[in-house]
């Protein structure tokens, strides 16, 4: 994304949960080491990502399906079955 070889808005669009997701998890890991080396550029393309995933999900809070396409129907079984063992 940073240098334009994939689109910022197509790869938000297809990842932008599974980066930011990725980044919370890693931020331990990914803190200590930069600490030790005394440097933010260690992983610093994951964390662009991650910083643009972020502002894509703030203003896609619905995400991009389209307004006249209908959804597929809910499940709710899980929901009944834990509220069935309380």
């Amino acid at each position: 994304m940073r240098r334009g070889i994939i689109e910022g808005e197509v790869a938000c669009d297809l990842w932008a949960l599974a980066v930011t997701l990725a980044w919370d998890a890693s931020l331990p890991v990914v803190t200590q080491p930069r600490r030790h080396i005394g440097t933010d550029a260690l992983w610093e393309n994951f964390e662009y990502m991650a910083a643009i995933s972020k502002r894509w999900i703030d203003t896609h809070p619905n995400g991009m399906y389209p307004n006249d396409q209908p959804r597929m129907p809910k499940d709710d079984s899980l929901l009944k079955i834990l509220a069935e063992r309380g």
